[in-house]
């Protein structure tokens, strides 16, 4: 697949166009979801933007804003040592809700109800062929945010 979209968001520059690529998706997806309306899920939605950076960089060090400590961001941390440890970044990663909604609340603690799918997301490795990931299926998960000195971080998927 090679089309100007894929080599917009596999461009080698220092992050511009990738970047400009995945917050574009990811704030469109959060946006235009049907189930974004709460301001926690479209909190949800920019931390999930940060998430996409980091897939993109290849690094964890986005993740430090993305969730409250090391034990939450072990999963993706472990998914971007994957694919650096093969030489490649995964480009797109933005989380398409099709519902949110809050189960619980308390001042600086939310429970969210999650149903998301996986956007376009891209596999490219050093030469920057990119390789896209299969479409994914809409998966329910439970997101806890807590509320930390500096904004808000996931606490919990479960």
């Amino acid at each position: 697949m090679d089309t100007w979209l894929v080599r917009l968001a596999s461009a080698r520059e220092p992050g511009v166009m990738a970047t400009w690529w995945i917050t574009l998706t990811a704030v469109l997806s959060t946006l235009l979801g049907p189930g974004d309306t709460h301001a926690a899920c479209r909190t949800l939605g920019a931390l999930d933007v940060r998430r996409a950076e980091a897939f993109a960089g290849a690094t964890s060090a986005p993740l430090r804003k993305v969730y409250v400590d090391e034990r939450a961001a072990e999963p993706d941390r472990a998914l971007v040592r994957d694919y650096r440890g093969r030489g490649m970044r995964l480009v797109g990663m933005s989380m398409v809700r099709t519902s949110c909604e809050a189960a619980a609340e308390r001042p600086g603690r939310v429970r969210l109800q999650v149903v998301e799918t996986l956007g376009p997301t891209w596999a490219v490795d050093r030469t920057g062929q990119a390789t896209a990931l299969p479409k994914d299926r809409p998966t329910r998960r439970v997101v806890t945010l807590v509320e930390v000195r500096d904004g808000w971080r996931v606490a919990r998927v479960r």
